[in-house]
C-alpha cells in the first residue's frame, strides 16, 4: 500500500508539472478574448466600406476572463445613410451565402453588420448591399501588408520580450487575465495592439507588425 501511495503521489506531481508546462508552452493565444487579424476596404460611388475579421468572446465582458469565442467579419458602411436607413448585406464564401442586416452604431456613426463566418481566409471578397429598393456590389480588399507576422507570432514575440511581466500573470497553469490583439495598418505599415487586462488594469503594447518588436508600453487603470 505504501508503494502504491508513493506511486500515486508521484503521478499527481508529474501531471501537475505537465499541466503547468503545457499551459505556458501553448503560448498566449488561448487567453485571447478579442482578436482582429485582417482589415479590408472598398468603395463605390455611393459609399465606402471597411471590414475586419477575427474572433471575440460573446458576450464581450472586460473581466479578465476568456469566454466562448465566435468568429466575426464586421463590415461598416460610411455614407449619407442615417439610423433609419434599412439595408441588408449578402456575402457568399465557398458557395455558402450569409446575410445580415446593417444596424446603426452610434459610437462610430456607421451602419454595421456582423457575419459569423468560420475560417475566413480570403484576402478579397464581394459584398452586395441592398438598400432603398436597389442594390450595389462592392469588392473589399485586404490592406494587410505582405510578410506581416500572424497574431500567434506577435504574441510569441511579446512573451519572449516580456518574460517577467507575462510570468507575473500566471498562478501555476492559470493565466489571470485576458488578451486583446488587433491588427493596425497605418501608411502601409502593420502594427499590433496588444492589451493584457485583469481586474485592476490594462497593460497595452504596440508591436511592429513585421518583426514583433515592442515599440511602446502603457498602463491603463
Amino acid at each position: 500500500m505504501k508503494k502504491f501511495a508513493v506511486l500515486v503521489c508521484f503521478v499527481l506531481i508529474f501531471l501537475s508539472f505537465t499541466l503547468i508546462s503545457c499551459g505556458k508552452k501553448d503560448g498566449l493565444s488561448p487567453f485571447v478574448s478579442d482578436l482582429k487579424e485582417n482589415i479590408f476596404v472598398g468603395e463605390n460611388q455611393d459609399f465606402s466600406l471597411t471590414a475586419y475579421y477575427g474572433k471575440r468572446e460573446e458576450p464581450f465582458i472586460k473581466d479578465g476572463k476568456v469566454g466562448l469565442l465566435k468568429p466575426r467579419l464586421v463590415v461598416k458602411i460610411t455614407s449619407d445613410f442615417n439610423s433609419s436607413t434599412s439595408s441588408l448585406g449578402a456575402i457568399t464564401v465557398k458557395d455558402v451565402s450569409y446575410k445580415e442586416n446593417f444596424v446603426f452604431d452610434p459610437t462610430s456613426n456607421k451602419l454595421t453588420a456582423t457575419f459569423n463566418i468560420e475560417n475566413f481566409d480570403l484576402n478579397s471578397f464581394d459584398i452586395t448591399i441592398y438598400y432603398l429598393d436597389t442594390s450595389s456590389t462592392i469588392t473589399l480588399n485586404s490592406i494587410k501588408p505582405k510578410d506581416t507576422i500572424s497574431t500567434v507570432e506577435a504574441l510569441s514575440f511579446l512573451q519572449k520580450n516580456q518574460p517577467t511581466l507575462i510570468e507575473s500573470y500566471f498562478t501555476e497553469n492559470t493565466f489571470n487575465a485576458e488578451i486583446f490583439i488587433r491588427l493596425i495598418v497605418q501608411k502601409d505599415k502593420p502594427y499590433y495592439y496588444v492589451g493584457i487586462a485583469n481586474s485592476k488594469k490594462i497593460v497595452a503594447f504596440l508591436l511592429d507588425g513585421y518583426t514583433g518588436e515592442v515599440l511602446s508600453i502603457k498602463e491603463v487603470f
